[in-house]
């Protein structure tokens, strides 16, 4: 069996995700680096991923509470975007 690293780019993290069927884009690996909230280890212009972290970060539920509304309430349309959806 082939060994693995522990650490690895962007690409080879995706590609690691792909050969275990994880389901995972690599935009969205890119994307949560970007953000800060997969961490990753600057080298020089890549970033690299630490595999155990990466596994973590899928398996625990990720909540953005910018779309979370106030007491698990739907919120109100507002009549504005209501209008502007009529003129599509």
């Amino acid at each position: 069996m082939k060994q693995r690293q522990l650490m690895n780019t962007i690409e080879r993290t995706f590609e690691r995700a792909q050969d275990e069927n994880l389901g995972i884009s690599k935009h969205f690996i890119r994307m949560s680096v970007l953000n800060g909230t997969l961490p990753s280890v600057r080298a020089g212009k890549k970033r690299l991923i630490n595999w155990e972290h990466f596994i973590n970060f899928i398996n625990t539920p990720q909540y953005n509470s910018a779309e979370e509304t106030q007491d698990g309430k739907i919120r109100p349309v507002s009549e504005r975007s209501l209008a502007n959806t009529h003129n599509l």
